[in-house]
């Protein structure tokens, strides 16, 4: 009987244990908070001085699309450099461009 009891005993502190756990975890103070700072639609549809889509993430995150505009990739050389010095005027030091597209490589080719 009294290994019946601590097994009872066992099985009840382990569901205890699990459920604080679960309960502090899940709590909000755990949970990282994110800020994001956007910008009207009309402003960051990509032809400048934002890039398209553009938002900061962080106060240190700088993300939008391509400064060549990714729905067409139409900006003359003169819209992407605006963006680029807008960028440059914000602090930003390094641009990862993840597109590489035949349409950019046959441009600048």
């Amino acid at each position: 009987m009294f290994s019946t009891l601590s097994h009872l005993f066992s099985r009840f502190s382990r569901f205890l244990i699990l459920s604080a756990c679960a309960f502090v975890l899940s709590s909000p103070s755990f949970a990282t908070t994110s800020t994001t700072q956007t910008f009207p639609s009309a402003q960051v549809q990509g032809r400048g001085p934002l890039p398209y889509n553009y938002r900061i993430i962080d106060g240190h995150i700088h993300a939008g699309g391509h400064p060549l505009n990714p729905n067409s990739f139409s900006n003359s050389d003169k819209e992407a450099l605006t963006v680029l010095a807008y960028l440059k005027t914000q602090g930003v030091t390094c641009i990862i461009d993840l597109e590489n597209t035949r349409t950019i490589q046959k441009r600048y080719s």
